[in-house]
């Protein structure tokens, strides 16, 4: 267990392995944000040590982080760490410097998610407070797009995610909506081109705004909805009503890029109860694979789902459970395959767990 010492808040919002890719790992980075401190952490599998790498104290003691997302620093191949939190300001930080390098601005409230392109390593999605998201190029630190507006989120966007191709965002927030973007439209496509190019020396930058999703439905949760991963061309969501839910947009024959945008159908697969996990902001993992899927509770039990077995319910699930684990879990993080959890709470406690 590794305990953190915060000022004002305790809480571990988030933890993120470093190449979540990377198949047997003798060592395995990650990082933890929470109050206005970043740390970072080394852990050897062999032995089990950790070791404590760096940490980056925010100048402002009022901020608060809340997520953060690895990265791969575009100029210098370098790990790079993106964090955003209370204050709406996106930081990249480098974990063997303590400094950061970008600042993205323009979000008019708190950072409530992060999540980088999978094939572009440099764009960076953003979800907050102020009922958008953002797409950003973290090495011209300019805003590619702003999704919201006319049919976008009414409330705080609480998380949201890009598909593994790269074609689609999705999102989900306090209004039970769970939306679909799509950033694979001509204009975006250019703006993604142009933002590598772009010299702020002149004019700026001219972001796109998106106000219609492709699709959106409140069909699946009848609550807040505060996590949602894209699971290949299905999606896995969490609402605080104990239970993750995989469902895919229109009915079972149905493609998303077939849909219109007044097609209200959804087809759900499958359930996945998780007892106490009734409140909001706690976030549940899922492994590169996709094999593994893991979410902590409100009293420090970890649920770990095998995600390839043909039973992917309660009989498939395990429960960890640790003497020193309590209090709520808000994160998890997975290793490829499961093969080690780390997962942190509202205690300041960090907890690593490996498959034997």
């Amino acid at each position: 267990m590794i305990k953190e010492e915060h000022e004002d808040d305790p809480n571990v919002y988030d933890v993120k392995i470093y190449r979540p890719n990377e198949e047997c790992p003798n060592n395995i980075l990650f990082a933890s944000v929470g109050s206005n401190q970043c740390s970072f952490y080394e852990y050897t599998v062999a032995t089990g040590e950790v070791e404590s790498i760096d940490i980056y104290l925010d100048a402002d003691p009022q901020e608060n982080f809340f997520v953060c997302a690895w990265t791969i620093d575009p100029d210098r191949l370098e790990p790079l760490l993106a964090i955003g939190g209370l204050k709406g300001i996106i930081r990249t930080i480098s974990p063997f410097k303590s400094q950061f390098k970008n600042a993205l601005i323009g979000h008019g409230a708190s950072i409530n998610d992060l999540k980088f392109h999978p094939k572009k390593n440099f764009i960076l999605l953003s979800a907050s407070k102020d009922h958008t998201l953002r797409l950003w190029n973290i090495a011209s630190t300019v805003c590619i797009g702003i999704f919201g507006g006319a049919e976008g989120h009414t409330d705080q966007v609480l998380s949201a995610d890009i598909d593994l191709k790269g074609r689609y965002i999705i999102s989900c927030g306090i209004d039970h909506f769970i939306k679909i973007w799509n950033i694979q439209t001509p204009k975006l496509k250019n703006a993604i081109d142009n933002s590598e190019e772009y010299d702020n020396t002149y004019k700026s930058f001219p972001t796109v705004s998106v106000n219609f999703p492709d699709f959106s439905t409140r069909d699946i949760h009848t609550n807040y909805v505060d996590c949602v991963r894209w699971f290949g061309n299905l999606i896995l969501s969490k609402s605080c009503e104990n239970c993750i839910i995989e469902w895919k947009p229109g009915l079972i024959n149905e493609n998303l890029e077939s849909l219109s945008r007044t097609n209200k159908n959804v087809f759900i697969l499958n359930h996945f109860e998780a007892k106490e996990c009734d409140i909001w902001f706690v976030r549940f993992g899922v492994d590169f694979s996709h094999r593994v899927m893991a979410v902590g509770t409100t009293n420090g039990k970890v649920y770990v789902w095998k995600l390839d077995s043909q039973n992917s319910n309660d009989s498939n699930r395990i429960t960890l459970t640790n003497q020193k684990s309590k209090g709520i879990i808000r994160s998890v993080a997975l290793s490829l395959n499961g093969n080690v959890l780390i997962s942190s709470n509202n205690l300041g406690n960090i907890f690593l767990w490996k498959k034997e």
